[in-house]
């Protein structure tokens, strides 16, 4: 019995999409740390390599990124957003930007270097960096 042709095609394609795959955590020194968002009542908690744009065209980065908050202009309440910048021989750089309505963005730098770190705590916006705990560790 002769193997099909898409089984063929399969045995050999398979491999190549699984080299293709991307390491994601590769690009972090510290890839499980939490960035954490407290705007008055509302939480936000996320893993940085898990919060990813892909590139769209050739020569363009890999983009970590994303925020928490309202539309600004329809409500005074503030908008944080991050950007992962690079990994670094001292940590992971980031950059916060706190938007609020009839305020100067600020633009905060941060450099992870494993130990909790507090990019923001003022007028209610709490915006830190913390290294992964394990739930089984209590």
């Amino acid at each position: 019995m002769k193997p099909s042709l898409t089984f063929l095609l399969v045995l050999l394609i398979a491999p190549l999409l699984r080299a293709a795959e991307t390491d994601y955590r590769s690009f972090f020194e510290y890839p499980d740390a939490r960035i954490v968002i407290n705007l008055g009542d509302g939480h936000s908690e996320g893993v940085p390599y898990k919060n990813h744009t892909n590139p769209q065209k050739p020569g363009e980065s890999m983009v970590f990124s994303n925020g928490f908050g309202t539309n600004l202009g329809r409500t005074d309440e503030p908008f944080v957003s991050w950007r992962f910048i690079q990994k670094t021989e001292y940590g992971d750089l980031y950059l916060f930007t706190i938007e609020q309505k009839h305020v100067p963005v600020k633009a905060i730098p941060v450099l992870f270097s494993g130990q909790t770190v507090f990019a923001y705590n003022q007028d209610g916006i709490v915006v830190q960096i913390d290294p992964y705990k394990d739930p089984k560790e209590n």
